[in-house]
């Protein structure tokens, strides 16, 4: 095991040596790596306070607003006028029934609860669930009320929190979907690549090899997610190409009699 791995990794021009390898080994190969990679994804996921910083964006969001936001909070209420505000991440809705805007983060405030969408996932908070004990005019805190400033940002705080880990399981998978269809590409990419370098191989044993051709792919995928730059998930898709090549230029023919 720990030898094929090894030739799959290091040495592409042996990978032809198990062209008579059963299809279940390739594929529990590519599967463990995928397993791993979900894994990771999931570790990273859960563990990721994503809005950290999500309260003091949206403050920013308010205080660059040109006319007076007169939205009040007091006895697990909101009250006031009808706005929207869009910033780079968010769209801020107060008693309006915008749906939602695709690739941000929605948040629809009504009067006894706000609506909270990420592409396709809702979550409805009750204000009284929060259980805010204190008031606040978001008006007072365009004009610089520290008080009220406070209070706006716990009130956010608890909003965030409550829709955490919905927000989390959304991101795992999205990303998880992501990296399947990337590695459903790179694997399209391959048989052609392998077809281009050695057309005289039979299709069974050319989806071995090119299996195994991809296993290098995922340390690239795992080097873009530790270092949380996507560009290494795309270079990486050269080494399998490069690797396809070496393996199949190293193979005469091979076509499996029925």
């Amino acid at each position: 095991m720990i030898k094929r791995l090894f030739i799959c990794l290091i040495h592409p021009s042996k990978i032809g040596l198990f062209i008579k390898d059963k299809l279940w080994i390739p594929i529990t190969y590519f599967l463990s790596f995928f397993l791993v990679t979900a894994s990771i994804l999931a570790i990273r996921g859960f563990m990721t306070d994503y809005f950290i910083d999500s309260s003091a964006d949206i403050v920013n969001m308010v205080y660059n607003v040109n006319k007076d936001i007169n939205v009040s909070y007091k006895n697990n209420e909101l009250t006031g006028d009808s706005i929207t505000i869009y910033g780079e991440d968010y769209v801020i809705s107060f008693f309006n029934t915008n749906s939602g805007d695709i690739g941000y983060i929605n948040l629809n405030f009504s009067k006894e609860y706000v609506r909270i969408n990420y592409l396709f996932n809702t979550k409805v908070i009750n204000y009284e669930d929060i259980n805010l004990k204190y008031d606040f005019n978001i008006n007072n805190i365009q004009k610089g009320n520290s008080d009220d400033l406070i209070a706006f940002k716990i009130f956010l705080n608890n909003i965030f929190d409550s829709f955490l880990k919905t927000y989390q399981t959304a991101i795992y998978f999205s990303d998880l979907l992501y990296v399947f269809f990337i590695l459903i590409a790179l694997i399209f990419i391959l048989i052609l690549v392998s077809y281009f370098t050695n057309p005289g191989i039979d299709f069974n044993c050319r989806i071995k090899l090119i299996i195994y051709d991809s296993l290098i792919y995922f340390f690239f995928l795992y080097l873009a997610i530790a270092v949380g730059y996507n560009l290494f998930m795309y270079i990486g898709m050269l080494f399998p190409a490069f690797y396809s090549v070496m393996t199949f230029s190293h193979i005469i023919k091979v076509r499996i009699r029925r």
